[in-house]
Protein backbone atom coordinates (compact mmCIF):
# COMPACT_ATOMS: atom_id res chain seq x y z
CA UNK A 1 0.00 0.00 0.00
CA UNK A 2 2.80 2.46 0.81
CA UNK A 3 4.09 2.24 -2.79
CA UNK A 4 0.87 3.97 -3.91
CA UNK A 5 1.48 6.76 -1.42
CA UNK A 6 4.75 7.59 -3.15
CA UNK A 7 2.99 8.14 -6.48
CA UNK A 8 2.11 11.85 -5.91
CA UNK A 9 5.74 12.47 -4.97
CA UNK A 10 7.05 10.91 -8.17
CA UNK A 11 4.41 12.42 -10.48
CA UNK A 12 4.69 15.95 -9.07
CA UNK A 13 8.49 15.77 -9.20
CA UNK A 14 8.50 14.48 -12.78
CA UNK A 15 6.00 17.12 -13.94
CA UNK A 16 7.93 19.88 -12.18
CA UNK A 17 11.15 18.68 -13.79
CA UNK A 18 9.62 18.50 -17.26
CA UNK A 19 8.09 21.97 -16.87
CA UNK A 20 11.42 23.52 -15.84
CA UNK A 21 13.04 22.15 -18.99
CA UNK A 22 10.12 23.25 -21.18
CA UNK A 23 10.25 26.69 -19.60
CA UNK A 24 14.01 26.92 -20.23
CA UNK A 25 13.34 26.19 -23.90
CA UNK A 26 10.54 28.75 -24.08
CA UNK A 27 12.72 31.42 -22.52
CA UNK A 28 15.54 30.78 -24.98
CA UNK A 29 13.21 30.62 -27.98
CA UNK A 30 10.92 33.62 -27.60
CA UNK A 31 11.76 37.29 -27.86
CA UNK A 32 9.97 38.15 -24.61
CA UNK A 33 8.25 36.43 -21.74
CA UNK A 34 4.54 35.91 -21.99
CA UNK A 35 1.60 34.58 -20.01
CA UNK A 36 2.60 30.94 -20.50
CA UNK A 37 6.10 31.58 -19.17
CA UNK A 38 4.75 33.29 -16.07
CA UNK A 39 2.14 30.58 -15.44
CA UNK A 40 4.70 27.79 -15.78
CA UNK A 41 7.12 29.71 -13.58
CA UNK A 42 4.62 29.64 -10.71
CA UNK A 43 3.60 26.05 -11.39
CA UNK A 44 7.19 24.78 -11.06
CA UNK A 45 7.69 25.62 -7.35
CA UNK A 46 4.14 24.46 -6.60
CA UNK A 47 4.88 21.04 -8.11
CA UNK A 48 8.27 20.80 -6.39
CA UNK A 49 6.61 21.71 -3.07
CA UNK A 50 3.91 19.08 -3.61
CA UNK A 51 6.61 16.53 -4.37
CA UNK A 52 8.49 17.61 -1.25
CA UNK A 53 5.39 17.31 0.96
CA UNK A 54 4.30 13.94 -0.44
CA UNK A 55 7.82 12.51 -0.38
CA UNK A 56 8.42 13.84 3.11
CA UNK A 57 5.21 12.26 4.37
CA UNK A 58 6.15 8.91 2.84
CA UNK A 59 9.73 9.16 4.12
CA UNK A 60 8.64 9.90 7.69
CA UNK A 61 5.86 7.33 7.81
CA UNK A 62 6.89 4.45 5.53
CA UNK A 63 10.60 4.51 4.66
CA UNK A 64 11.89 2.89 7.87
CA UNK A 65 10.99 -0.62 6.72
CA UNK A 66 12.53 -0.02 3.29
CA UNK A 67 15.62 1.51 4.87
CA UNK A 68 16.07 -1.54 7.11
CA UNK A 69 15.66 -3.87 4.14
CA UNK A 70 18.18 -1.90 2.06
CA UNK A 71 20.77 -1.83 4.86
CA UNK A 72 20.40 -5.58 5.44
CA UNK A 73 20.29 -6.43 1.72
CA UNK A 74 22.85 -6.75 -1.06
CA UNK A 75 22.93 -3.01 -1.89
CA UNK A 76 23.31 -1.10 1.41
CA UNK A 77 25.02 1.77 -0.42
CA UNK A 78 21.62 2.62 -1.95
CA UNK A 79 20.62 4.17 1.35
CA UNK A 80 24.01 5.29 2.65
CA UNK A 81 25.03 7.05 -0.54
CA UNK A 82 22.06 7.52 -2.87
CA UNK A 83 19.25 8.33 -0.43
CA UNK A 84 21.46 10.55 1.71
CA UNK A 85 22.56 12.42 -1.42
CA UNK A 86 18.95 12.68 -2.62
CA UNK A 87 17.88 14.24 0.66
CA UNK A 88 20.47 16.98 0.33
CA UNK A 89 20.22 17.58 -3.42
CA UNK A 90 16.48 18.14 -3.06
CA UNK A 91 17.05 21.16 -0.84
CA UNK A 92 19.04 22.79 -3.63
CA UNK A 93 16.45 21.82 -6.22
CA UNK A 94 13.68 23.30 -4.09
CA UNK A 95 15.60 26.57 -3.66
CA UNK A 96 16.16 26.77 -7.43
CA UNK A 97 12.47 26.04 -8.05
CA UNK A 98 11.58 28.93 -5.75
CA UNK A 99 13.88 31.17 -7.80
CA UNK A 100 12.20 30.27 -11.11
CA UNK A 101 9.27 32.75 -10.82
CA UNK A 102 11.66 35.45 -9.59
CA UNK A 103 14.00 34.90 -12.55
CA UNK A 104 11.13 34.87 -15.05
CA UNK A 105 9.65 38.05 -13.55
CA UNK A 106 13.04 39.73 -13.71
CA UNK A 107 13.46 38.63 -17.33
CA UNK A 108 10.06 40.11 -18.13
CA UNK A 109 10.87 43.38 -16.40
CA UNK A 110 14.31 43.77 -17.98
CA UNK A 111 13.11 42.49 -21.37
CA UNK A 112 16.61 41.52 -22.48
CA UNK A 113 18.16 38.45 -24.04
CA UNK A 114 20.66 38.19 -21.18
CA UNK A 115 17.91 38.19 -18.54
CA UNK A 116 15.97 35.49 -20.42
CA UNK A 117 19.13 33.41 -20.72
CA UNK A 118 19.78 33.74 -17.01
CA UNK A 119 16.20 32.67 -16.23
CA UNK A 120 16.66 29.73 -18.61
CA UNK A 121 19.84 28.74 -16.75
CA UNK A 122 17.96 28.75 -13.44
CA UNK A 123 15.26 26.57 -15.03
CA UNK A 124 17.81 24.22 -16.60
CA UNK A 125 19.66 23.80 -13.30
CA UNK A 126 16.41 23.06 -11.45
CA UNK A 127 15.50 20.60 -14.21
CA UNK A 128 18.89 18.90 -14.08
CA UNK A 129 18.58 18.51 -10.33
CA UNK A 130 15.05 17.17 -10.82
CA UNK A 131 16.34 14.59 -13.29
CA UNK A 132 19.01 13.58 -10.80
CA UNK A 133 16.33 13.24 -8.12
CA UNK A 134 14.22 11.00 -10.35
CA UNK A 135 17.23 8.80 -11.07
CA UNK A 136 18.21 8.53 -7.42
CA UNK A 137 14.62 7.73 -6.49
CA UNK A 138 14.60 4.92 -9.03
CA UNK A 139 17.80 3.49 -7.54
CA UNK A 140 16.36 3.56 -4.00
CA UNK A 141 13.06 2.07 -5.17
CA UNK A 142 14.86 -0.75 -6.97
CA UNK A 143 17.10 -1.33 -3.95
CA UNK A 144 14.01 -1.79 -1.76
CA UNK A 145 12.61 -4.32 -4.24
CA UNK A 146 15.91 -6.22 -4.53
CA UNK A 147 16.45 -6.23 -0.78
CA UNK A 148 12.90 -7.45 -0.13
CA UNK A 149 13.39 -10.26 -2.63
CA UNK A 150 10.85 -8.94 -5.11
CA UNK A 151 13.03 -7.84 -8.02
Amino acid sequence: MSEFLILPHVVAGALGTILTLVLAGLLLRSAKTGYLDRALAWLVPALYALSFAAGGFWYLNHYDEGKAAIKAGPVPWAHGVVMETKEHVFLGAMLLALLVPVAVAEARQLNSVEARRMAAVVCALAGAMGLAMEGMGAVVSMAIRISAGGA
